[in-house]
């Protein structure tokens, strides 16, 4: 996760940002920080996991053990878990699998107000295979985000999809390598 930010704020949608939140949201939910410039890791380099917030204390066992993570409702599994081929179904405007991607993107869009809150980012950069429902979802998650953020954190943060894919990484190593 740390070097796919990294590449993504180095040469992709980050444009080298000094506070930026970065978020895969595919199979799992992962996320990572820049803050002041200086990549955030933590005590045990898992600062910043919004996947593994607590979003709904009634809700379902996470992978790591926990009630109710973000990554239960929000990751390619939570969602698949609500309906199956879901993005399908809401493009071709499916009631009941609109309404799931609009509770996905405004439980995401409210996770990342409230880390907006914690970090304030200039950025928040979305990457992973979920993310790539498009227009739709990140308009739902941006609407969520903005309706939570707290006030003037929206109009100073913008919300977009990463531009490198899965070359976020390896271009990220580089940077990293370059440096040592």
């Amino acid at each position: 996760m740390q070097t796919w930010l990294l590449g993504e704020n180095w040469k992709g949608a980050g444009d080298q940002v000094k506070n930026m939140i970065t978020i895969t949201h595919g199979t799992g939910v992962g996320s990572g920080n820049i803050t002041g410039g200086i990549l955030l890791t933590g005590e045990t380099g898992m600062a910043g996991e919004i996947g593994h917030m607590t979003v709904d204390i009634h809700g379902h066992r996470c992978n790591c053990g926990r009630i109710g993570c973000l990554e239960t409702i929000c990751s390619a599994t939570g969602i698949v878990r609500q309906a199956k081929d879901i993005f399908e179904l809401a493009k071709a405007g499916d009631s009941g699998s609109l309404q799931i991607r609009q509770c996905t993107a405004g439980s995401l869009g409210v996770s990342i107000a409230n880390a907006a809150a914690v970090l304030n980012p200039a950025s928040v950069i979305i990457g992973g295979g979920v993310s790539r429902d498009g227009a739709d979802f990140l308009t739902n998650m941006k609407t969520a985000f903005e309706k939570y953020a707290l006030l003037g954190l929206s109009s100073a943060c913008e919300v977009k999809l990463a531009q490198l894919g899965n070359d976020a990484g390896i271009i990220g190593a580089f940077l990293v390598k370059q440096k040592t």
